[in-house]
């Protein structure tokens, strides 16, 4: 999900162009950290494979499609970048999904950086001369069957091999990834699981839900939270674009605090914006990280910058590094996690 207000109409807009071109000769290069490295650098990521889709109920190209960026132009002009199903389990194959453009036949040469905690567990290579056009590329790799639980990001950077022409030349974007080493029902509620002793106050809990569990493309989403003590709550999406969005705190929220037992949804009936799916299919991640004391990752002063959400797209090797140690970090019965995925239909 692609994040965008509309200040005109002070709506949400959600976006992602996808499109794809054909595959030419390739060469691909998977490095792991050595073993000296440190414990996670044994974890097991292995190398997959790589694919070009063609079939735009995939992503594909579509008539009058074309990859967009906010970085600078050059000869590759790299869109978006996705993990196909940001929530996975251990055991689990995560796609890596880059969508760019190549202007000119050139030959292209792909990496993807697999981080957690901001250590890097895999660089992921590919070269491969490309006629011109829209590309998807594709990479399929397992996720260790003992990989840690929490936020993972992946670096994505597409670049001409050319010395002549590097200039310039370089696209990078991040997104991320959960893995979820508890098995949790339908992803609503998770705490913490331990019983309050006598006189003690409950464990902090958490509920999240959508109005819907299956979205089309262009439908409006409303999320739906409530916790049971008095906390702070920080809600991030992944959307099917790659793109991290903290969805609250917001522009509206008045800070990230919530009430004991009090239903809060985003947006609120009286809130001026909306939320769209605009797409492309795929699924979508909502996760709650709810704390007794306050955690900040991000400044909301919208009030100076305009908007009505924080992206963590930019910087989603840092953030997932944080939120991941807030989470270490805080005892169990003063926090709570939930999670729900949305499946996006054309």
């Amino acid at each position: 999900m692609r994040i965008e207000p509309d200040i005109r109409r002070q709506r949400l807009r959600v976006f992602l162009t996808v499109s794809v071109a054909g595959l030419a000769a390739a060469l691909l290069i998977f490095a792991l950290l050595p073993r000296g490295a440190g414990a996670l650098a044994d974890m097991g990521w292995k190398g997959g494979e790589y694919r070009d889709s063609a079939d735009p109920n995939l992503g594909g190209a579509r008539p009058g499609t074309s990859a967009t960026t906010r970085s600078t132009r050059g000869p590759v002009v790299l869109g978006d970048t996705a993990v196909q199903r940001p929530r996975l389990r251990p055991g689990d194959h995560a796609t890596l999904r880059a969508v760019y453009d190549v202007p000119n036949p050139t030959e292209v040469r792909e990496t993807r950086i697999i981080r957690y905690d901001g250590q890097v567990l895999a660089r992921i290579e590919r070269v491969v001369l490309r006629p011109g056009g829209s590309v998807q590329s594709e990479y399929r790799v397992d996720v260790p069957r003992d990989a840690a639980e929490g936020w993972y990001s992946v670096t994505t950077t597409v670049e001409v091999t050319s010395a002549a022409t590097r200039g310039g030349a370089t696209e990078q974007k991040e997104t991320g990834f959960y893995v979820d080493t508890v098995a949790s029902g339908d992803g609503t509620k998770i705490s913490s699981g331990s019983v309050a002793a006598s006189g003690e106050e409950a464990a902090v809990a958490v509920k999240l839900w959508a109005n819907q569990t299956r979205y089309r493309v262009g439908d409006r989403v409303t999320f739906g939270l409530e916790a049971n003590r008095d906390a702070f709550v920080t809600l991030v999406n992944v959307g099917t674009s790659g793109e991290i969005t903290v969805l609250f705190p917001n522009r509206f929220s008045g800070g990230h605090g919530v009430k004991a037992g009090k239903t809060y949804s985003i947006p609120e009936a009286a809130d001026s914006y909306e939320l769209k799916i605009k797409g492309p299919p795929g699924a979508e991640l909502v996760y709650a990280l709810v704390t007794l004391k306050p955690v900040i990752f991000f400044s909301t002063d919208f009030a100076s910058t305009g908007g009505v959400f924080q992206s963590a797209t930019d910087r989603a090797s840092s953030f997932t590094r944080d939120i991941n140690a807030a989470a270490k970090s805080i005892p169990l019965r003063e926090q709570a996690k939930a999670m729900i995925e949305l499946e996006v239909a054309p």
